[in-house]
Formats: structure tokens, sequence, C-alpha cells
């Protein structure tokens, strides 16, 4: 990764490479690294070339995106409200199904963990037993999902029915 990134950051603006010349440029820096990897210069460059990357992929960016990024706040703050909209349009759209499939959750959830220490108890090789919990969730939800749709549509048919003789 160090190579690499030296690499990239050696190379001038809006000059491309070909594959063999990548190749060759990686080698030479290797072997340079390898041979000088203990001078106080290269170990502060490998520093520093680790503290790029470091910032770069905690602003989101890309290596090649550097060049071009520039500090829009308009349009990062445009940004940012259109996505806190779809995630308030979206989270109000997923709340009926969140209600209505809760029972299945947390049956789900609070079975699964009891299985879990449950094999957990009789292995002794298991850590965490994920693959148990995982596959008793599956299970359970399989089981349970139309239990519960059929229990909603009987509710819906009798609450249809009880409407239509009221009125």
């Amino acid at each position: 990764m160090l190579i690499q990134a030296a690499r990239r950051l050696y190379k001038s603006p809006g000059q491309q490479l070909t594959l063999g010349q990548v190749v060759e440029l990686n080698k030479r820096f290797l072997f340079a690294y390898s041979h000088f990897k203990d001078e106080p210069k290269v170990i502060k460059l490998r520093d520093d070339v680790v503290k790029y990357n470091r910032l770069i992929r905690d602003l989101g960016l890309k290596d090649h995106q550097v060049p071009r990024a520039r500090k829009n706040t308009l349009g990062i703050l445009g940004l940012l409200c259109y996505r806190l909209l779809l995630l308030s349009v979206w989270s109000f759209l997923a709340l009926p199904g969140v209600i209505l499939n809760a029972p299945i959750f947390l049956l789900a959830s609070s079975m699964a963990r009891q299985k879990a220490k449950d094999a957990l108890a009789a292995s002794s090789v298991k850590i965490a037993a994920r693959d148990v919990i995982a596959t008793w969730k599956i299970l359970i939800s399989m089981g349970l999902t139309p239990i519960l749709y059929s229990f909603y549509a009987i509710l819906a048919t009798i609450s249809r029915v009880q409407s239509r003789s009221i009125t």
C-alpha cells in the first residue's frame, strides 16, 4: 500500500503511465524502500504517506480524485439535505413494516440467543455460535412469517366484515 501510494504521489498530475511503467516504478520503489527503510527521511516519508492515505480515506476520497477535489460548501449542504430528506422518507415508509414484523424480529432474536447459549454449552469448539444464531433466526422467521401474516389477514377480514355489518 505504501509503495503504491508513493508511486501515485510521485507521478505528475495528468501523466498517464502504461502498465509496464507502473510495474517498473513499483519495483524500483520497493527495491529502494527495502534498501533504505531504516533511514530517518524514509521513515518520515512512510509516516507521511500513511497519514495521507488515512486522511483521504477519512474524507471519502480515492487517490485519483484528489487533484480534482474541491470544497463546494453549497453543493455539500444540498447533498446533505437531499440525503436527509431521502432518509426521512424511506424511514417513514419502512415504519409500518417494522411495526408489523416486530414480533418476528423479537421472537427470532430471543430464541436464537437461547439456542446459541445451548450450543455453546454443549460444544467445546464453538466460540460465538454465530452460525447457530443465523440458522435459528432464518428457521424461526420462515415458520413464523406465514402464521403472522395469516393472523393479520384474519384480523383484516374480521374488521372488514364487522364494519360492513355496522353500516
